[in-house]
């Protein structure tokens, strides 16, 4: 039954989002972003960003130590082999354009759960539409001047990219899976901040050997958008070609650039938070006693396999290069909890501490509902923390494609 306040909030909702053009606020006839704003403190949102200051320094660091392992520890890791030679490749100047650490807080502290680096979402609603809503609801919007800083890490990434290229007159590309509302409106969205041509991955074609075309135009700067090195490599074209291979190959010969840049693959694997741990626990001098204070600080007990947790009791099993919550199971001393898709349950695991979710209560088209928030915290250039915000999942469960946009301010 509709209630007097329901009506208002779907009227409300409806209007603040009909103002924004090109943009996604359901999904498949269901709310996807919420007419909500929730608060941190200002604490809470300033430890957010200086986590991701002082974690990135140990990114770099894991970067560099995996760029000049054997292949065999890089199969061991759970890295394809056909991604090797691409993930060894150092290109631009920055190793990451842009990437998300999903947070959880535990109390003031936060915890980074997972970082997506190559191919991140959640994009638009955070360095746009988050302040808007702000703006709206006479909230304050932390995230104020982060779509400009985007801007232009954008275009340091495009010009690094010109540089290794070589090329004059370079044609940078933005694409994305046209079948996607989504992905599609979060790449023209990109591509307008810099003035660069975007276009459904749909029409690319890939010549062996020779390069990469869009309606025969030679492609040499590409961004992509949702897709990721770890699916690219399983793409065969009718003929047998492994026309994702091939791709790769490209950019390992020189004849393509690609932003987000080759070690952001390295740093995708989930499996990465467990060596880090693992060499922060052990004080291996690869890591600076700072760097190991970050990672004992802001990663929960990570590792390659559940016996290695030692009394942790609850814990979450998520596969290296999952997305959305697929194939993760959250296992409690009362409770196991899985994810209803299991896609990824054939790859190797990374198993982590469980951080206890902030829950609250939303409004929504469907009335209140209590649930759970994982907090999303972009990253520009493996350097500069970005623009903060939130899914929210009914319930206390996974957080995976049902989740709801929630944005974020802080008091």
């Amino acid at each position: 039954m509709q209630t007097t306040e329901n009506t208002m909030y779907q009227m409300e909702r409806e209007s603040f989002y009909q103002g924004i053009p090109n943009y996604w606020a359901d999904l498949d006839n269901t709310e996807y972003s919420t007419y909500n704003v929730y608060n941190l403190t200002q604490t809470q949102k300033e430890n957010m960003h200086t986590a991701v200051r002082e974690i990135t320094p140990a990114l770099k660091q894991t970067i560099e130590l995996l760029r000049n392992v054997p292949d065999e520890t890089l199969v061991e890791m759970g890295y394809p082999e056909a991604t090797i030679p691409y993930l060894r490749l150092k290109r631009n100047t920055m190793d990451n354009t842009i990437g998300r650490f999903d947070m959880m807080l535990d109390g003031d502290t936060p915890k980074i759960i997972e970082f997506n680096a190559d191919t991140p979402t959640f994009i638009k609603e955070l360095f746009h539409v988050s302040g808007k809503l702000c703006a709206h609801k006479g909230e304050n919007d932390i995230n104020a001047g982060e779509e400009e800083a985007l801007r232009q890490y954008m275009m340091k990434a495009i010009r690094s990219a010109i540089k290794d290229s070589g090329k004059e007159r370079p044609y940078v590309l933005y694409v994305a899976h046209g079948a996607s509302k989504e992905d599609y409106l979060t790449i023209q969205y990109l591509a307008g901040l810099v003035g660069a041509p975007f276009a459904p991955l749909e029409e690319l074609e890939i010549i062996p050997g020779d390069g990469l075309y869009h309606n025969g135009h030679r492609v040499d700067i590409l961004y992509r958008q949702t897709w990721a090195v770890e699916i690219i490599i399983q793409d065969v074209d009718g003929n047998g070609v492994k026309i994702g291979e091939e791709l790769l190959k490209l950019v390992e010969e020189s004849k393509l650039e690609v932003i987000n840049p080759p070690a952001s693959f390295i740093l995708q694997n989930k499996m990465l938070l467990a060596l880090m741990y693992h060499l922060a626990e052990e004080e291996n001098p690869i890591y600076t006693a700072e760097m190991v204070k970050a990672i004992q600080t802001y990663l929960p007990k990570s590792a390659f396999y559940q016996e290695d947790l030692g009394e942790v009791t609850s814990f979450v099993e998520k596969p290296i290069f999952g997305r959305e919550g697929n194939s993760v199971s959250i296992l409690t001393a009362t409770d196991t909890i899985k994810a209803q898709e299991q896609d990824f349950a054939s790859q190797p695991k990374l198993y982590q501490e469980f951080i206890a979710p902030t829950m609250t209560v939303i409004d929504s088209n469907n009335g209140q509902q209590a649930g759970n928030l994982v907090f999303g915290v972009f990253c520009l250039g493996l350097e500069r923390p970005s623009a903060i915000g939130a899914r929210f999942t009914e319930g206390s469960g996974i957080t995976g494609n049902n989740a709801m946009f929630v944005a974020i301010s802080a008091k």
